[in-house]
């Protein structure tokens, strides 16, 4: 299910985040990191740290900026609307869906899906995969900015307990979103798979109009061998 999630991912971030939005949260996230680097110039020049007399720590402070950056792009909001353009909040923190459909959702072995439930599961796999995308692309974007600031508090001789807690935790939380998304698209492959409600009845009067008339409907007898 992971590689299935992370399949579905690859295929829809740049629907499900807009280039526009994301240009708009890297945007806040450099202007960000620059007054970071701002404020740690001003504590270094007015306080014994960090000490900007050293090269190191300016590359430490650098990193630490652009971490705190990163940060800022993952808290800009980037998730777009619904194709009815509304929020569909259930989906958005791996809370189940309705309970009709969260039953195809959440089981390990491929659903059957029912024809009756077939349009409600397509509806709510595109809101849900709406909704979980940029999340995942949120806790991508917040292990990219734990690595680089583990590798500030490196530099600088700070405790990364804190960071590699926060990287854990994004880490196993992306590992959690990309299996439930990989199951949601399964169940809505299968739901697509299925005939629609309205094309069903056509196609069985199209079977009925195309059948071939049997002998006796012809008016032919068939012969018997005591005949």
């Amino acid at each position: 299910m992971f590689s299935l999630g992370w399949r579905a991912f690859r295929d829809h971030v740049s629907r499900c985040v807009p280039a526009d939005r994301r240009r708009r949260a890297a945007r806040i996230g450099a202007l960000v990191a620059a007054l970071a680097l701002a404020v740690l110039v001003i504590v270094g020049s007015v306080a014994p740290w960090p000490d900007l007399g050293e090269p190191v720590t300016w590359v430490g402070i650098v990193l630490l900026a652009i971490a705190v950056g990163l940060v800022g792009v993952a808290a800009v909001p980037v998730r777009p609307r619904s194709a009815d353009g509304s929020r569909v909040d259930w989906s958005g923190s791996l809370l189940p869906a309705p309970d009709d459909t969260e039953r195809y959702f959440r089981t390990r072995s491929a659903p059957t899906i029912a024809a009756q439930d077939r349009d409600q599961v397509l509806r709510h796999a595109e809101a849900f995969r709406t909704a979980i995308v940029p999340e995942l692309w949120r806790s991508l974007v917040l292990i990219a900015a734990s690595v680089v600031a583990f590798g500030a508090a490196v530099v600088l001789d700070l405790p990364g307990r804190v960071v590699l807690w926060v990287a854990v935790m994004s880490a196993a939380w992306s590992i959690a979103g990309a299996r439930r998304l990989g199951r949601v698209e399964r169940a809505r492959g299968l739901a697509e798979s299925l005939p629609s409600p309205e094309a069903e009845p056509q196609r069985q009067r199209q079977r009925r109009d195309g059948a071939p008339r049997s002998p006796t409907a012809r008016g032919t007898k068939l012969g018997l061998p005591e005949d």
